[in-house]
């Protein structure tokens, strides 16, 4: 009896086997790179319009705040107890209680405007 040893690359079952398997591999290959793509440009595009939405959020809020700051600069321009304080603080000897005292002032004045726009 002998056992004759057959090449196993000249099996039916083998080459159905490897066509299967190739052509699985392949199909699945393809499907899974064209959704990488696919994912990968809608991820960048909603990244983009996030950072847009976010960049324009951040300039209302910008806007915002300095329009508060002018509306505040403008009311402590026209105000004449500050403009009056302000000028006796100038002409006042920064080490005389009187200076200190019109200092205090300005600075209670100040505080308020801060407080109140708040």
């Amino acid at each position: 009896m002998s056992v004759h040893l057959q090449n196993p690359l000249k099996s039916v079952g083998l080459k159905l086997f490897l066509i299967f398997f190739a052509s699985i591999l392949f199909f699945e290959l393809t499907v899974g790179l064209a959704s990488y793509q696919i994912s990968k440009k809608v991820i960048k595009a909603e990244v983009a319009d996030s950072s847009m939405q976010t960049i324009i959020q951040a300039g209302d809020k910008l806007d915002t705040m300095y329009a508060s700051f002018e509306d505040l600069s403008t009311q402590m321009m026209l105000d004449k107890d500050l403009q009056g304080l302000l000028e006796d603080v100038a002409q006042a000897d920064k080490d005389s209680y009187q200076f200190q005292e019109i200092a205090g002032k300005i600075e209670d004045k100040v505080h308020i405007y801060a407080y109140s726009n708040n």
